[in-house]
């Protein structure tokens, strides 16, 4: 990375290296892909909230009870095929053994709560998914559930019963709330009501990039005054909302916004969330937001034209093998040892030994 020299270069990997290293959306998983794996070796990362629900694929949401129970089957079957490079994780000491063990630790997400009840509003569908290891939950995707509001509908009416019902369930069960992709109303109420810390996973501060899926100064502060994390992400609409026009976002970009969320909320509460879409693994997420919520949204996911401009990748971090720039970065701009621990898993770390029963 240009400005770090040898030694620092060196410092950097070293600490990448020995750091329990936690991605807040690790986005898909794919390990049967030895091109895939060779990366998520070099990327350096101890474990991923793997999204097995809530997800788009092959231009269709994925997001009712029986696919995602297909799908949630499904990666637990990958993992026990290939236990010599992955576990499943349910609890910290699974991701410090992750760790020991040079193995990938996949947390089971959801990034909708649409398959946890069913349409009569009942709810003993979180009882089956927690016991099969699901362990953070994100309340809405881009629009409207049940529970409350997602960032790209038209009208925000926060929380509903069924939701407040919800909510505090997780608490009860030990599940991780996640709030990235829920409307603004609905972030504030559920940071209010939560018990427990609440994650924003992966995204940026709306101060520096004006996209509806980034969170405001007061939604970050209510966070962290709760014990919260927001995990920066390289996911270039979030860092910049003309991204063909003016040219592909940078690694630089990225550490903006690290800096103005230190600046806003301190070290403690920064933590790191992938979200990329990788050529080969995602198109079915890039289709479906280039589709449908970019042309409806385009506040959200970006103002190219056309529409359907493909969202280019950071650069500097295209790329899972690419995380430990993400490091060099954090050295090139001062960051001490412990401070950039803390951002690479730590924060998470924290919040998962608070919630996790």
């Amino acid at each position: 990375m240009k400005g770090l020299t040898k030694s620092e270069e060196e410092r950097a990997l070293e600490l990448h290296k020995k750091s329990t290293v936690i991605d807040g959306l690790a986005l898909r998983f794919y390990l049967e892909d030895p091109h895939y794996h060779r990366g998520l070796v070099k990327s350096g990362v101890t474990a991923g909230n793997v999204t097995v629900a809530g997800y788009y694929e092959f231009g269709r949401y994925v997001a009712e009870f029986s696919s995602s129970l297909k799908t949630v089957n499904a990666m637990i079957d990958c993992v026990n095929a290939n236990k010599d490079k992955a576990l499943l994780v349910t609890s910290v000491k699974d991701i410090e053994r992750a760790k020991r063990e040079g193995r990938f630790g996949v947390i089971l997400g959801f990034q909708d709560t649409k398959p946890i009840y069913n349409l009569e509003g009942e709810t003993y569908f979180l009882n089956i998914f927690y016991n099969l290891g699901t362990r953070i939950i994100q309340l809405t995707e881009n629009d409207q559930n049940m529970v409350g509001t997602g960032c790209c509908e038209r009208v925000d009416g926060g929380l509903t019963w069924l939701g407040l019902e919800i909510l505090e369930k997780l608490n009860d069960f030990g599940v991780v709330v996640d709030l990235s992709h829920c409307g603004d109303a609905t972030t504030m109420e559920a940071i209010e009501r939560s018990k427990d810390p609440v994650l924003f996973t992966h995204c940026n501060a709306r101060s520096l990039c004006s996209s509806k899926r980034n969170k405001t100064d007061e939604q970050i502060r209510a966070l962290a005054e709760k014990g919260g994390v927001i995990g920066v992400t390289p996911y270039s609409p979030l860092l910049r909302m003309t991204q063909s026009r003016e040219g592909r976002p940078t690694l630089d970009d990225l550490m903006k916004h690290v800096d103005y969320l230190v600046d806003l909320v301190g070290i403690d509460h920064i933590g790191f969330g992938w979200d990329v879409v990788e050529k080969g693994y995602d198109e079915g997420k890039e289709s479906m937001l280039l589709g449908v919520w970019r042309t409806r949204r385009p506040d959200v996911y970006g103002e190219d034209k056309p529409a359907t401009a493909e969202f280019p990748p950071t650069v500097g971090i295209e790329r899972y093998e690419n995380v430990p720039n993400f490091t060099k970065a954090l050295v090139a701009k001062g960051y001490s040892d412990q401070e950039i621990t803390k951002i690479l898993g730590g924060n998470f770390l924290r919040v998962f030994k608070r919630v996790w029963k």
